[in-house]
């Protein structure tokens, strides 16, 4: 079952659409927040490469290093992503 949970997340990534009103980029943020555990390597690609809005992307970096299952090898990989999405 976690296999196939797993294998879901491309098709659910690929869905999903950004927003500018405030409680759908955090619903968003928190999603995806909740993959990174399952899938760290898959979320980070996402992040690094989707079009989700500046916004979105730091929200969501912010809900994963907030998170108590991010370790701190984690925070320091979300933070470098979070330096290189601030400078696009």
């Amino acid at each position: 079952m976690y296999k196939a949970q797993v294998e879901l997340y491309d098709d659910f990534l690929a869905s999903i659409k950004d927003s500018e009103k405030h409680y759908t980029l955090m619903a968003i943020a928190w999603v995806i927040s909740e993959m990174f555990p399952q899938s760290e390597d898959k979320v980070l690609s996402y992040l690094s490469s989707s079009s989700l809005s500046k916004t979105t992307k730091l929200k969501t970096i912010q809900k994963i290093k907030e998170s108590r299952k991010t370790t701190e090898v984690q925070r320091e990989k979300l933070e470098k992503l979070r330096g290189e999405i601030k400078g696009k």
